[in-house]
Protein backbone atom coordinates (compact mmCIF):
# COMPACT_ATOMS: atom_id res chain seq x y z
CA UNK A 1 0.00 0.00 0.00
CA UNK A 2 2.02 2.96 -1.20
CA UNK A 3 0.38 6.36 -0.83
CA UNK A 4 0.22 8.97 -3.54
CA UNK A 5 2.38 11.45 -1.61
CA UNK A 6 -0.48 12.82 0.44
CA UNK A 7 0.61 15.42 2.97
CA UNK A 8 0.51 14.58 6.67
CA UNK A 9 1.40 16.82 9.60
CA UNK A 10 2.54 15.21 12.85
CA UNK A 11 2.53 17.42 15.97
CA UNK A 12 3.94 15.86 19.14
CA UNK A 13 6.30 17.26 21.76
CA UNK A 14 7.93 13.83 22.07
CA UNK A 15 10.50 14.41 19.33
CA UNK A 16 11.57 10.78 19.17
CA UNK A 17 8.00 9.55 18.72
CA UNK A 18 7.20 12.31 16.23
CA UNK A 19 10.20 11.39 14.10
CA UNK A 20 9.40 7.67 14.38
CA UNK A 21 5.85 8.30 13.10
CA UNK A 22 7.15 10.57 10.33
CA UNK A 23 9.72 7.99 9.23
CA UNK A 24 7.15 5.17 9.15
CA UNK A 25 4.70 7.29 7.14
CA UNK A 26 7.44 8.51 4.80
CA UNK A 27 8.41 4.91 4.05
CA UNK A 28 4.80 4.42 2.94
CA UNK A 29 5.16 7.30 0.46
CA UNK A 30 3.44 10.04 2.44
CA UNK A 31 4.91 13.54 2.53
CA UNK A 32 5.32 14.17 6.27
CA UNK A 33 6.24 17.21 8.35
CA UNK A 34 7.06 16.91 12.06
CA UNK A 35 6.40 19.77 14.47
CA UNK A 36 6.97 19.76 18.22
CA UNK A 37 4.62 22.44 19.64
CA UNK A 38 1.03 23.58 19.21
CA UNK A 39 1.67 27.15 18.02
CA UNK A 40 4.00 25.98 15.24
CA UNK A 41 1.41 23.32 14.38
CA UNK A 42 -1.30 25.97 14.04
CA UNK A 43 0.92 28.01 11.73
CA UNK A 44 1.65 24.96 9.56
CA UNK A 45 -2.05 24.03 9.34
CA UNK A 46 -2.91 27.61 8.34
CA UNK A 47 -0.20 27.80 5.66
CA UNK A 48 -0.20 24.34 4.04
CA UNK A 49 -2.79 21.91 2.72
CA UNK A 50 -2.37 18.80 4.86
CA UNK A 51 -4.82 16.00 4.12
CA UNK A 52 -4.33 14.60 7.60
CA UNK A 53 -2.93 15.78 10.92
CA UNK A 54 -1.71 13.55 13.74
CA UNK A 55 -1.92 15.55 16.97
CA UNK A 56 -0.84 14.81 20.51
CA UNK A 57 -3.32 16.20 23.04
CA UNK A 58 -0.68 17.58 25.41
CA UNK A 59 1.43 20.12 23.55
CA UNK A 60 3.39 23.18 24.62
CA UNK A 61 2.14 26.52 23.29
CA UNK A 62 -1.34 25.34 22.30
CA UNK A 63 -3.12 22.17 23.36
CA UNK A 64 -3.91 19.44 20.89
CA UNK A 65 -7.58 20.04 21.69
CA UNK A 66 -7.34 23.69 20.56
CA UNK A 67 -5.32 22.64 17.52
CA UNK A 68 -7.95 20.02 16.63
CA UNK A 69 -10.70 22.66 16.77
CA UNK A 70 -8.61 25.03 14.63
CA UNK A 71 -7.79 22.34 12.04
CA UNK A 72 -11.43 21.29 11.67
CA UNK A 73 -12.74 24.87 11.59
CA UNK A 74 -10.28 25.79 8.87
CA UNK A 75 -11.04 22.71 6.76
CA UNK A 76 -13.84 20.45 8.07
CA UNK A 77 -12.94 17.65 5.63
CA UNK A 78 -9.36 17.41 6.95
CA UNK A 79 -8.78 14.13 8.74
CA UNK A 80 -7.38 14.39 12.27
CA UNK A 81 -5.91 11.61 14.39
CA UNK A 82 -5.52 12.34 18.10
CA UNK A 83 -2.77 10.66 20.11
CA UNK A 84 -3.29 10.52 23.85
CA UNK A 85 -1.62 8.95 26.82
CA UNK A 86 -4.92 8.98 28.74
CA UNK A 87 -7.74 6.47 28.75
CA UNK A 88 -9.77 8.61 26.35
CA UNK A 89 -9.50 6.38 23.28
CA UNK A 90 -10.53 3.12 24.90
CA UNK A 91 -13.35 4.24 27.12
CA UNK A 92 -14.96 7.37 25.71
CA UNK A 93 -18.69 7.19 25.23
CA UNK A 94 -20.10 10.30 23.59
CA UNK A 95 -23.29 10.01 25.61
CA UNK A 96 -21.59 9.43 28.95
CA UNK A 97 -21.97 12.05 31.64
CA UNK A 98 -18.65 10.88 33.12
CA UNK A 99 -16.61 12.77 30.55
CA UNK A 100 -15.97 16.47 30.30
CA UNK A 101 -17.39 18.57 27.49
CA UNK A 102 -13.82 18.80 26.14
CA UNK A 103 -13.44 15.02 26.00
CA UNK A 104 -16.79 14.67 24.30
CA UNK A 105 -15.91 17.36 21.74
CA UNK A 106 -12.60 15.66 21.01
CA UNK A 107 -14.40 12.38 20.38
CA UNK A 108 -16.82 14.17 18.04
CA UNK A 109 -14.25 16.19 16.05
CA UNK A 110 -11.42 13.66 15.78
CA UNK A 111 -11.59 11.09 13.01
CA UNK A 112 -9.61 8.66 15.14
CA UNK A 113 -8.29 8.61 18.72
CA UNK A 114 -5.30 6.40 19.50
CA UNK A 115 -3.96 5.63 22.96
CA UNK A 116 -0.20 5.63 23.51
CA UNK A 117 1.62 3.32 23.30
CA UNK A 118 0.24 2.10 19.99
CA UNK A 119 1.01 -0.31 17.17
CA UNK A 120 2.59 1.73 14.35
CA UNK A 121 1.57 -0.71 11.63
CA UNK A 122 -2.05 -0.67 12.77
CA UNK A 123 -2.04 3.15 12.85
CA UNK A 124 -0.70 3.29 9.29
CA UNK A 125 -3.44 0.93 8.08
CA UNK A 126 -6.05 3.13 9.79
CA UNK A 127 -4.55 6.25 8.17
CA UNK A 128 -4.85 4.61 4.74
CA UNK A 129 -8.52 3.94 5.52
CA UNK A 130 -9.11 7.57 6.54
CA UNK A 131 -7.49 8.90 3.36
CA UNK A 132 -9.42 6.72 0.90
Amino acid sequence: MISSGKKILVVDDDKELCEEIAEALSLEGFSVKCIFDGEAGKKAIAEYEYELAVLDLKLPGMSGYELLKFAKKQKPSRKVVILTGSFLAKYIDKSSEHYSAEQQEISTLADMIIDKPFDMEKMIIEIYELLK
